[in-house]
């Protein structure tokens, strides 16, 4: 994947993996899948009940994620609880249900070989739903943010400047041939959660896609410590509730303002894991898109139920 650092405000309410969460992600459909469940990151493993316990308690990891980051006193983990809760009732009563029905299109799409229109469908579909959840998860964001103090704004900078520094030792190792491999490897390895593992042929066919794209990491972090810098500016000048939200979506959802060198980076990056997967999807044996059919309906199946145990 392309090396984005941690924007880790986003992570109080929908926490994924790591880096991830509040950038719009490449395209292509293994990843693009994987933007649908951004409240379930540490849940991806195996079965339903995996995923429908991980749902039912992502209050939990949410709450201890704010805590964090803002070491929130009594009040403010209360105040986070409501939110989380009112959140998460929502985005189960209303949400679901349409992340239920774009993974069924999305399986049709999958269930054989891939074409070019219906990638674009998904590159279309996928995101529309991060960004809809990340859109109306900001408010509680804001009204969190609001309610924190000096002290915790200078301790969600030194929480910033630590995840950052993690982001250039796992993304930015001095050796480029070093970066590569290590994308190449971690691109691999997500295939591979949801076909299986990758023939060699396979492998060689992502390294040599993945090599040709342009690093990323450098322009990322230049990026988000300018948004981070800014919030934190923002948040010690009092600025509105509503300043504050115009901020986030700007920088959470429509990725805003971008260094047009990021941009133009991304536009190649995101052309050629079309191209890269249209062309593993070629290669996809019977066993591969079994595999691949079986984890989306775990998701699907999961989501249903949660959904019918909630209007039930």
């Amino acid at each position: 994947m392309d090396q984005r650092p941690a924007l880790p405000l986003g992570r109080l309410f929908f926490a994924r993996r790591r880096y991830w969460i509040g950038y719009n992600a490449p395209a292509m459909f293994i990843r693009l899948t994987k933007r649908v469940f951004p409240a379930l990151a540490a849940v991806l493993l195996i079965g339903c009940n995996t995923i429908k316990f991980g749902y039912d308690n992502v209050d939990w990891v949410l709450l201890n994620k704010a805590d964090r980051y803002l070491d929130l006193n009594d009040s403010q983990r209360q105040l986070t609880e409501q939110l989380v809760a009112a959140r998460m009732e929502v985005h189960r009563r209303e949400e679901l249900p349409i992340y239920v029905a774009t993974l069924k299109e999305v399986r049709v799409m999958l269930a054989d070989e891939l074409t070019a229109a219906e990638l674009e469908i998904i590159k279309e579909q996928i995101p529309a739903l991060y960004r809809r959840t990340m859109r109306d998860t900001i408010p509680g964001i804001v009204i969190l943010l609001a309610a924190i103090d000096d002290a915790q704004i200078d301790h969600l900078q030194t929480r910033f400047e630590e995840k950052n520094r993690e982001f250039k030792s796992d993304f930015m190792p001095k050796s480029n041939q070093v970066r590569l491999d290590r994308r190449a490897e971690r691109s691999t390895n997500i295939f591979a959660f949801f076909i299986g593992e990758l023939r060699p042929d396979q492998v060689a066919l992502v390294s040599h896609y993945r090599n040709a794209m342009p690093l990323t990491a450098d322009d990322w972090l230049a990026y988000h410590q300018a948004r981070q810098n800014a919030l934190l500016a923002m948040l010690r000048g009092r600025a509105s509730d509503t300043e504050l939200e115009r901020f986030l979506v700007a920088w959470w959802v429509d990725l805003a303002d971008q260094p047009p060198t990021l941009k133009h980076k991304m536009a190649v990056n995101t052309d050629a894991w079309s191209q890269m997967i249209l062309a593993l999807d070629k290669t996809l044996d019977e066993q591969q898109r079994h595999k691949l059919l079986d984890k989306l309906d775990l998701f699907i199946d999961a989501f249903g139920e949660l959904v019918a145990e909630k209007t039930s």
